[in-house]
């Protein structure tokens, strides 16, 4: 579980306003000049019998991200 303890970032939504809308825009800009990439599993689990599985795939450390299983 250690990987699942990991902390990092900050909570902007406690700055001024003016700090938390100059990060923002930094980060869409980044995101736009292709300097910063979203990352996550394309792996999706399907229902609750995976959920097993999905918590036993994080534990491993394999994923990259949020570990995601769709119920509907």
């Amino acid at each position: 579980m250690g990987k699942s303890a990991t902390v990092l970032g900050c909570v902007l939504a406690m700055q001024p306003f003016e700090v938390w809308e100059r990060h923002f825009r930094d980060l869409w800009r980044s995101m736009e000049d292709g300097k910063l990439k979203p990352c996550g599993d394309a792996r999706v689990f399907q229902g609750l019998d995976s959920v097993a599985d999905a918590v036993d795939w994080q534990q491993s450390g394999k994923n990259q991200g949020k570990v995601l299983v769709e119920l509907g």
